[in-house]
């Protein structure tokens, strides 16, 4: 049976979706949360998934290796509006991720942004991509993703949620992750994370322009220690808010295929001789 593989189509999701095999794998392709849905009804096996989906069913595991995330601004996650944020009386919150939805909640309740809002700052959830048209005058919105990049020159007051949180916090934002549920095949565990290691390795060769300045300096690619301690400090957060409905996540063992064990003994004669260790050696 094909593995079926959810992704979601802006240009951030690329360098970890663009080498996967698409006639090895269904993949399908939808908005943050479409993908998220598809997930959770197990209309694919793995999807590359808002962090805040995550963090609602305690039956997912989460990819190691890659994440679509960041460490300062982000350029396509912000709070937008024609108007200061002390001037705001309404936040519309697009509903096209959930992550970004949480992300800006917190920063406007317990974060940096709560002490600029006036009192009684009245948040609603908005239709998906809504969120451009819904900023006018004193309302601000979220908005994400490619248009985020793209805005008209009216909403000249723009908050970046990345740089606030890492303001906030000290650590990158994670807003993405690749999930799944127990069980998933080793083999397809290993297509993804290659696929990203591939991705990510050519992204000075396959963008250029305004789209390489994204994604090599805006976006944070690797799930590393560091993204790991900023995802379980918004899970935290977000699940002491009532915002999310588990406070951490599991996640799936490292494939064997993904780096043999070598021999390490081996390893050090072989270096101890004079000859030269190749990378995944040197590595290990």
């Amino acid at each position: 049976m094909t593995h079926r593989i959810g992704i979601v189509g802006y240009l951030n999701a690329h360098p970890l979706t663009g080498r996967l095999d698409r006639e090895a794998f269904e993949v399908i392709e939808g908005h943050p949360s479409v993908v998220a849905g598809h997930l959770a009804a197990g209309r694919v096996d793995v999807a590359l998934c808002p962090v805040a989906a995550v963090l609602t069913d305690d039956t997912y595991k989460v990819v190691p290796g890659w994440c679509i995330g960041s460490e300062g601004p982000v350029t396509s996650v912000l709070l937008v509006s024609e108007t200061p944020i002390e001037q705001w009386t309404k936040v519309v919150l697009d509903g096209v991720s959930r992550t970004s939805v949480v992300l800006a909640t917190l920063l406007l309740t317990q974060g940096p942004l709560a002490k600029q809002v006036r009192d009684g700052l009245q948040s609603v959830e908005g239709a998906p991509g809504s969120g451009v048209e819904a900023a006018k005058g004193t309302v601000a919105a979220v908005v994400i993703g490619d248009v985020a990049r793209e805005l008209p020159e009216r909403l000249g007051h723009r908050i970046d949620l990345a740089e606030a949180w890492k303001a906030w916090t000290g650590l990158p934002f994670v807003f993405a992750v690749w999930a799944g549920r127990p069980g998933l095949d080793d083999g397809l565990i290993t297509a993804i994370r290659q696929a990203g290691e591939r991705g990510t390795s050519a992204i000075e060769a396959d963008y250029e322009g305004d789209d390489l300045r994204y994604v090599r300096d805006s976006l944070r690619y690797v799930l590393d220690d560091r993204a790991l301690m900023g995802l379980r400090r918004f899970a935290a957060l977000a699940f002491r808010a009532g915002l999310v409905g588990r406070e951490d996540v599991d996640l799936f063992a490292p494939t064997e295929s993904y780096r043999p064990r070598e021999n390490v003994d081996a390893l050090l004669e072989k270096a101890l001789a004079g000859r030269r260790l190749e990378r995944d050696e040197a590595l290990a």
